[in-house]
């Protein structure tokens, strides 16, 4: 296992910038940050990429503070926790193709926005995994949208438990599109 900790990019990718082959397992992504998007992770379009017994937490971005993805990404007995976006998507930003099974994305957080879990404008698909305590602002001057998950793409839930997340709108799930 490797750890990739206290990195930085001005733009994106803070931890990695993944815009090729790259298969993660069993590692940790942490403190890192990126000044626009994918303070842990980054994925690009028409990438694909597994991440497997890996802990995503503690990183800091405008969006997609632990991961941002924009390719094909699979998320499996994984940890997404802590990470802090000033947008959208403290956990995770799926713009693309996301599968999430047997993980927990908990913990996460969105300083203005929306999405304190995961912000889904994409295909995301969530089976036996747990979205708990992830947090979106609740003043009653915000606009915030789904303190688990903002979702104006296609979501999928199956098998899953989404607790203890806390937002102005939408506590667990806001939706704007298609949910099943």
């Amino acid at each position: 296992s490797s750890t990739i900790t206290g990195n930085s990019a001005s733009n994106n990718g803070g931890g990695i910038y993944d815009a090729g082959v790259l298969s993660i397992t069993s590692n940790l992504i942490s403190a890192n940050t990126a000044g626009n998007s994918g303070g842990g992770l980054e994925v690009k379009t028409g990438v694909s990429l597994t991440l497997s017994g890996t802990t995503i937490s503690g990183n800091t971005a405008k969006n997609g503070a632990g991961i941002e993805n924009h390719g094909t990404l699979s998320l499996t007995n994984s940890l997404i926790s802590s990470n802090t976006a000033s947008l959208n998507g403290g956990g995770i930003a799926n713009y693309s193709s996301l599968n999430v099974l047997g993980s927990t994305i908990s913990a996460n957080t969105v300083q203005t926005r929306d999405g304190g879990g995961v912000f889904n404008l994409g295909t995301l698909t969530i089976s036996n995994s747990t979205v708990s305590s992830n947090w979106a602002p609740q003043s009653p001057s915000s606009k915030t949208y789904g303190g688990g998950i903002y979702n104006k793409g296609t979501l999928t839930v199956g098998s899953s438990t989404i607790s203890g997340n806390s937002a102005r709108y939408g506590g667990g799930i806001l939706n704007r599109s298609v949910l099943t």
